[in-house]
């Protein structure tokens, strides 16, 4: 049986939030990148946008 305290709960909801706005900014900057991205067509654009939602 595992015993937890307040400070683990605390340090574990902190790890849960970083990770998060990690993932966050990361997706934001993969985003930006694909749909400011002059080379590519709208196609290439909406292909690369789902890959990056995970539907394909």
């Amino acid at each position: 049986m595992q015993i937890t305290t307040k400070q683990d709960l605390e340090f574990t909801k902190k790890a849960y939030k970083i990770s998060y706005e990690m993932q966050s900014a990361e997706f934001k900057h993969d985003f930006r990148h694909i749909v400011f991205h002059n080379r590519l067509t709208d196609e290439q654009k909406i292909m690369s946008l789902k890959m990056l939602l995970g539907e394909e």
